[in-house]
């Protein structure tokens, strides 16, 4: 009892920043990603260490769309439910890796989640576009999170083992 007592309450020496890349194959995809209409989004939740508080967090995102989607379609890039980044398919077809500063909203959680969603069309006629088979996009397998954080000091019991968990 006097050595758990004695374990929070002595100061723990401050952690380095840990520098974690995480891929697609981290989620479990172990090939490239192909998203076809009229589904046209992906969300991808990226868990992080309990108790760890990002510093900086980086982006590579590798995406094609198809030849036939209309070079004007809109491609639009979430982080944690927030809008970072928006390009349309002609962009993407010049520069189809991008990497993305991604804000840090300082709250502390389990996981982040990137998402990507379009308004891919061929042309007007909607109801066509869909079932000509060209309409969609592919995250490559090379796509991955960059995160920066610092693990915090353990102040509690659960907190201690909470961090079991991970």
């Amino acid at each position: 009892m006097a050595f758990a007592i004695l374990m929070f309450a002595t100061n723990f020496p401050t952690a380095h920043a840990i520098n974690r890349i995480m891929g697609l194959d981290a989620l479990g995809f172990e090939s490239d990603v192909e998203i076809t209409a009229p589904r046209s989004f992906a969300a991808f939740d990226f868990p992080i260490p309990r108790m760890a508080q990002l510093q900086s967090a980086t982006a590579n995102i590798s995406i094609t769309a198809n030849s036939q989607v209309n070079n004007e379609a809109l491609f639009f890039f979430y982080f944690n439910d927030r809008l970072i980044e928006t390009r349309t398919a002609k962009e993407l077809r010049q520069q189809k890796n991008l990497v993305l500063k991604l804000p840090l909203d300082g709250v502390l959680r389990d996981s982040v989640q990137l998402q990507i969603r379009s308004n891919m069309f061929i042309t007007d006629d909607v109801c066509k576009d869909l079932y000509s088979g060209g309409l969609y996009f592919t995250i490559h397998k090379n796509t991955a999170l960059n995160l920066t954080y610092d693990m915090l000091p353990i102040r509690t019991v659960s907190d201690y083992f909470g961090s079991f968990q991970q």
